[in-house]
């Protein structure tokens, strides 16, 4: 009896035991694996991975900075990281608890793939929901990283494909950063701040994504991004639907970018993009917007009843080919302060003016002849098929400046001409005593004549000279200047600097021959 009844203790007692440990036990479920990364987040100790690896439905966060191996010896993973057997993630929950990124992986060249996962509340920035850091070879299949800073984020990455994923409020869905030859395709990400978003990131396809409510940001948004195939995407109820800024050589097709509360498709200093049969319809603003930049085709999209433009343009060497543009508030194509577009074929209906063609030109611009070649369009029921308006910007002081432009290059060029006849009548007469004669005038022009003339020059410049040409102006006046400050300073002692003299003065009579036109039309008007 004694016997039994200590048995009967002792089983008592170790399954007291195991009750009261067994918290322990099925709470210790992150995974942490790195050496790389050595703060309270994740662990730094090399030497004890198989004792901190742990594995559950509900995880911890997920650290791994090429060590798979690792990963694998506990089971974290299963496969053999080879593009047939890649490394595999799947089936977790993960909060991330406020701080830190859910998963987190870097360094990595192997193949592998997270599927199914859910992925929630990481920390503020740089923390996301998954971020891969210098990784290739990945796939992210059917996970949600909703309700994080970022809910995924590339960094370097490239070669990876993100597919079936859930991308919602977050401050933004989908991110890549200097990524290149990635996939991005049947996403969602709705209700974000901002849902996909590409910079610095090229060659990338970005197709069949659900981009909607993402305020006050874009749906899809790239930035300094080239080269990239953005097709068949929806991007409703955002700031601009699709938004291209200093991007270059893009493929935009079949996209419906409708009901957004600026501009459907907005492009600002890009060139060589194509947009092709996209729906831009419906939008607070124009269905497409291009803004700077040059040598865009627009063919056969859709841009009608948007509250302002179909298409509006203030771009350069553009085409505009088969577009419809109907029943749109104001015009059905914009254009402002343009030139050299052709727009050709489109089909203009129901606009209150069909092509809206403004001219803002300065005072010299008007001396131009803003061209674009408009044939061949389709015009109906529109208030007025063609309308152009030219507004020229003129300065009061334009004559003035025009009258002492020309009186003070007069006064420069004499007194250039003047100082290199000196010049020679001297070595005429002092041929062997050269050092010996500094005539005075060198002094005057130098410093008075020839800076003040510089400046007026730049004054001219700025207001009678198109902007395209300023700088190559100002080139020019560089090193007028910069021999008058020398020989007011030096004088003209040695060769080089009676060398860069004569090339000081010859800018100012060269400067003094080219302004002239210009000279003379201030002239003209006062």
């Amino acid at each position: 009896m004694k016997s039994n009844a200590k048995s009967k203790i002792i089983i008592l007692i170790t399954l007291g035991i195991i009750f009261a440990f067994s918290p322990i036990i099925t709470t210790n479920l992150s995974l942490i694996t790195s050496s790389y990364n050595k703060n309270s987040d994740y662990s730094d100790d090399n030497t004890s991975y198989n004792e901190n690896l742990k594995i559950s439905k509900i995880s911890g966060k997920i650290h791994i900075d090429n060590n798979w191996t690792a990963a694998k010896s506990v089971g974290i993973v299963t496969g053999s990281g080879t593009y047939s057997d890649p490394y595999i993630i799947e089936d977790l929950v993960i909060d991330a608890g406020g701080s830190g990124s859910g998963i987190l992986i870097e360094n990595s060249d192997v193949y592998f793939k997270i599927e199914n996962c859910t992925l929630y509340n990481s920390g503020s920035y740089p923390n996301f929901g998954i971020k891969l850091s210098y990784v290739n070879n990945s796939q992210l299949i059917n996970n949600n990283f909703s309700s994080n800073w970022y809910g995924l984020v590339l960094f370097f990455s490239n070669n990876n494909t993100i597919s079936e994923n859930t991308a919602n409020n977050n401050y933004y869905g989908i991110d890549l950063s200097s990524s290149d030859y990635n996939k991005v395709s049947g996403n969602t990400a709705n209700n974000n701040k901002g849902g996909i978003a590409l910079s610095s990131s090229d060659y990338n396809n970005v197709s069949g994504n659900n981009a909607n409510s993402n305020y006050p940001f874009n749906g899809i948004h790239l930035f300094s991004s080239d080269f990239n195939n953005i097709s068949g995407n929806i991007n409703r109820n955002n700031h601009h639907g699709i938004s291209l800024l200093f991007s270059n050589s893009n493929i935009l097709s079949d996209n419906n970018a409708s009901y957004n509360n600026d501009n459907g498709i907005f492009l600002s200093t890009g060139h060589s993009n194509i947009l092709s049969d996209n729906n831009a319809s419906y939008n607070n603003d124009n269905g497409i917007s291009l803004a700077g930049g040059h040598s865009n085709i627009l063919s056969e999209n859709n841009a009608s009843y948007n509250n302002d433009d179909g298409i509006s343009l203030s771009s350069d060497f553009n085409f505009l080919l088969g577009n419809t543009v109907k029943s749109n508030s104001l015009n059905g194509i914009y254009l402002l302060h343009c030139r050299n577009n052709i727009i050709e074929g489109n089909f203009i209906i129901n606009n209150d003016v069909g092509i809206f063609i403004e001219y803002i030109l300065t005072y010299w611009d008007k001396y131009k002849s803003p061209v674009n070649e408009i044939s061949n369009n389709i015009f109906s029921g529109n208030n007025q098929d063609i309308r152009k308006v030219t507004h020229v910007i003129r300065y009061h002081f334009e004559p003035l400046i025009s009258l002492v432009l020309t009186l003070l290059s007069g006064t420069t060029a004499v007194i250039a001409i003047g100082s290199l006849t000196v010049e020679l009548i001297k070595k005429q007469r002092y041929p062997r005593e050269d050092e010996k004669y500094q005539p005075p005038i060198y002094g005057i022009s130098a410093i008075v004549v020839e800076s003040l003339g510089a400046l007026l020059f730049i004054l001219g410049a700025i207001f009678l000279i198109p902007i395209d040409y300023i700088l190559g102006w100002l080139l020019i006046l560089i090193p007028f200047a910069i021999a008058g400050i020398i020989i007011s300073r030096k004088g003209l002692r040695n060769d080089a600097r009676k060398g860069l003299a004569r090339l000081g003065f010859g800018f100012g009579i060269a400067l003094l021959i080219l302004n002239s036109p210009l000279i003379l039309v201030g002239l003209l008007e006062i």
